[in-house]
């Protein structure tokens, strides 16, 4: 099975803490053992920032501790209600969305990987407007299959 897919699976018995605490550990490990997806995050921080050794390699650690924190914030969202989610959630609405939503119900916004979309789609289908979320297929499929899931938990529909 996909080490991803095994840890959502043992999450659902955990409490969160537990499972934000073997997040941040696992970020830890991978990130001392420099492996691919390490690096390859590096060459990415390299070009954008211009940093190279101690600079480049804090900033690689702090990107591991945040994708962690991510991926542990992404395991809990599928066992929380949906007050749970409204309460995690602060949401100030600009006038011009506002005014898009009032006229007639429909809005595109396109979102990058800035946070954890599952947690405000679910928080916006509940209290603002209906969302579809749009996914790009991940490989191996099962792995999809299983995020593609995730979604559809808070009211918010997947299309791939």
């Amino acid at each position: 099975m996909n080490p991803l897919l095994l840890a959502w699976k043992a999450s659902r018995f955990l409490p969160g803490s537990v499972i934000r605490g073997i997040a941040a550990a696992g970020a830890w490990i991978a990130w001392l053992r420099h492996g691919k997806g390490v690096r390859r995050m590096e060459d990415n921080y390299r070009r954008v920032t211009g940093l190279e050794g101690r600079a480049l390699r804090r900033l690689s650690r702090a990107g591991m501790a945040s994708a962690a924190r991510y991926y542990a914030e992404t395991f809990e969202v599928a066992k929380l209600s949906g007050e749970q989610i409204d309460a995690r959630v602060r949401c100030e609405i600009p006038d011009r969305i506002r005014e898009a939503l009032e006229s007639d119900g429909r809005l595109v916004v396109v979102l990058g990987h800035s946070g954890n979309w599952d947690l405000v789609g679910g928080f916006t289908s509940r209290n603002i407007a209906s969302v579809i979320s749009v996914a790009e297929v991940l490989k191996p499929r099962e792995v999809f299959d299983a995020f593609g899931r995730l979604p559809e938990h808070v009211a918010m529909p997947t299309r791939a």
